[in-house]
């Protein structure tokens, strides 16, 4: 069973384990468009079998943020 939508949104894409991504891959076949949000360097799920190999294996156009959104200047700057 597939959702009845046109459009899929997974954020946290980095932290998928098997299972998810082997659902995820079954959906996608059936919607029109599927838009993927995530950031290898947070992921944090190994040890449930979250992969970032997901995110890098989805083949799809990547829209790359100049900077970071989730700290503020100074923090990043610090950092």
């Amino acid at each position: 069973m597939t959702p009845g939508t046109k459009v899929l949104i997974v954020d946290e894409f980095q932290d998928l384990t098997r299972q998810q991504y082997e659902i995820f891959n079954i959906w996608a076949k059936s919607i029109v468009d599927v838009i993927i949000a995530g950031d290898p360097l947070q992921s944090i799920y190994s040890f449930w079998g979250g992969s970032t190999n997901y995110l890098y294996a989805w083949d799809a156009e990547q829209l790359t943020l100049p900077i970071s959104y989730r700290l503020p200047g100074d923090v990043w700057a610090a950092a």
